[in-house]
């Protein structure tokens, strides 16, 4: 064959596996509409083949797709010069591609103890998504792939995950508020290389991802190595597990019944039994923000809340706890409530006060309402202000009675707290409104029978309370 005709042929060759690329590159965004055409795309730029591959397609594909990019690299600080020359490869290759591209770089404090790999991943999201927010990006792209799928599932199996922890990598998530999208997922890492070395274009390698002290490279290096030689499809059958799971999910996840944070244990039980672990694994995964550290040992010790007769029980997990209060489950962040400070307060009117978690706005009202027009729930109080005492607000106290609206009689502020399932550990920070001597309105509790609205009322209060709280008694 002739010298033309080789590189002829080689130029074929080499056109075609672009070409390809690229194609899967485009199917996948079209498949998953993300990103949506018109889009302003930022694309996270190590400088690597995976993050240099995911510019160049999406440039590849920009005229089809209808995208805007613009690249951005985050400089750990870990590596010294290394890190330095990746930066420096990183704006070498956004010029090539004509793409805008922004440095950031992340705090020294990365070095200081604890998960380094962990922190510098929820660092490295945080910074691409104040980039995009500051440049108007609709989403960030990075360049995961079916490699980088099936070391995660391994990995997640590794550490005892349940079956929502094979889902693996999604091709699309939300990450610090902005939407993620994985447009190589479905590519291998050498599909990936051959594309980067077709193109010509030199990328830098993280010495870092040779390091065996990480799991990751662990299973990157030694494990699946292994595995391929007993199934060299190892990869693509773990990428479909994840895929299965994923879809497993998405049906599961309709049926959780969680609401603001609170679940119900009657509905739980509802529930057929081999669902309810993942449903409370869904349920946990929305109150706590994400799924990490979460292990079926946590998932077993909360169902094991379900079963018994006391009504109020807690389990540790990492970041918080979970309790029972009769019949619904409530997760709680690892700080305490703590009592309100600077205790009592007086309330005035055209002023909010602001407690532990609390936030009561007080207003007066100019024209009197008809009765039958006040607001009935009890997040709301509106009360006859002629010639009302001092209205203030504490902490419940020990020996707090109160005349119930509509019954006779008074009962015990700890008495209604329990009728109320309000959980043991918020009632000390629970607001008080006091008049006089009094106890007036315990927001979404109870309401006094005192200072009624009624007919003869010429001045009103209206008191209105939010909190977190509030998905507990609806």
């Amino acid at each position: 064959m002739s010298r033309v005709g080789y590189h002829a042929k080689v130029n074929r060759t080499v056109q075609r596996a672009i070409t390809r690329f690229v194609g899967a590159v485009r199917d996948a965004v079209e498949h998953t509409g993300v990103p949506a055409p018109g889009s302003h795309v930022l694309v996270a730029l190590s400088g690597g083949a995976d993050s240099t591959a995911t510019l160049a397609a999406l440039v590849f594909a920009a005229r089809r797709l209808n995208l805007r990019l613009s690249a951005c690299h985050v400089h750990h600080g870990l590596r010294g010069a290394e890190a330095d020359a990746d930066a420096a490869t990183a704006r070498a290759l956004a010029a090539r591609f004509d793409a805008p591209v922004y440095v950031e770089n992340l705090s020294r404090t990365l070095r200081e103890g604890g998960n380094t790999e962990e922190r510098a991943r929820q660092a490295r999201y945080a910074a691409l998504a104040t980039r995009a927010r500051a440049i108007q990006a609709d989403c960030i792209a990075t360049g995961h792939t079916r490699d980088d799928q099936a070391e995660t599932v391994l990995l997640r199996m590794i550490r005892g995950c349940g079956p929502s922890g094979l889902v693996g990598i999604l091709p699309v998530a939300t990450i610090a508020g902005m939407t993620v999208a994985r447009p190589l997922l479905n590519c291998s890492r050498r599909e990936v290389e051959a594309f980067v070395e077709a193109l010509g274009v030199s990328y830098c390698e993280d010495s870092s991802n040779r390091d065996r002290r990480f799991q990751r490279n662990r299973i990157r290096h030694d494990v699946l190595p292994l595995l391929r030689d007993m199934n060299p499809q190892i990869d693509r059958a773990l990428a479909n597990l994840a895929e299965l799971m994923r879809q497993r999910e998405a049906s599961v996840s309709g049926s959780t019944v969680s609401s603001d944070g609170v679940l119900s244990i009657r509905e739980l039980l509802r529930i057929p039994v081999a669902q309810r672990g993942e449903t409370i694994r869904h349920w946990l995964a929305e109150v706590r923000g994400h799924r990490r550290g979460l292990t079926q040992r946590h998932v077993a010790a909360v169902l094991s809340l379900l079963r018994g007769s006391r009504p109020s029980r807690r389990v540790a997990l990492p970041g918080g706890t979970v309790e029972r209060v009769y019949d619904r489950l409530r997760f709680g962040r690892a700080e305490s409530v703590a009592p309100a400070e600077s205790l009592p307060r007086r309330i005035v009117a055209g002023h909010c006060v602001h407690l532990d978690g609390w936030d009561i706005e007080v207003s007066r009202v100019e024209s009197v309402p008809h009765p039958r027009r006040l607001p009935s729930d009890l997040w709301n109080a509106v009360i006859a202000a002629d010639a009302v005492p001092e209205l203030l607000i504490r902490t419940p106290m020990s020996g707090d009675r109160i005349q119930p609206l509509g019954m006779r009689g008074r009962r015990k502020l700890g008495d209604i707290f329990v009728d109320r399932k309000i959980p043991h550990p918020l009632r000390s920070a629970w607001p008080v409104v006091q008049c006089g001597a009094d106890v007036l309105w315990v927001p979404g509790v109870v309401r006094s029978s005192g200072r009624v609205v009624n007919e003869q009322t010429r001045r009103v209060l209206w008191l209105r309370a939010k909190t977190a709280a509030k998905p507990l008694l609806g």
